[in-house]
């Protein structure tokens, strides 16, 4: 299972007991789902540059590709 933290400043806080109850469920529901969508980005980010393909020529003039 995994844990989202949100954060909050003073100023988002006011701003959510000012609306009404549907509306600042709205935007914690937004706020949560942008949270995990920039995560998962940020790990497909990592995940994409550890699997680089980078040739190798060897001594008879082909060419191999090693992941890496």
């Amino acid at each position: 299972m995994s844990q989202i933290n949100i954060t909050l400043n003073y100023q988002e806080a006011l701003d959510l007991f000012s609306k009404d109850r549907n509306e600042a469920f709205a935007i914690l529901i937004q706020k949560t789902l942008n949270a995990v969508l920039s995560a998962e980005s940020e790990e497909q980010g990592r995940v994409s540059n550890r699997r680089r393909v980078t040739p190798i020529t060897s001594n008879t003039n082909s060419t191999n590709w090693v992941e890496g």
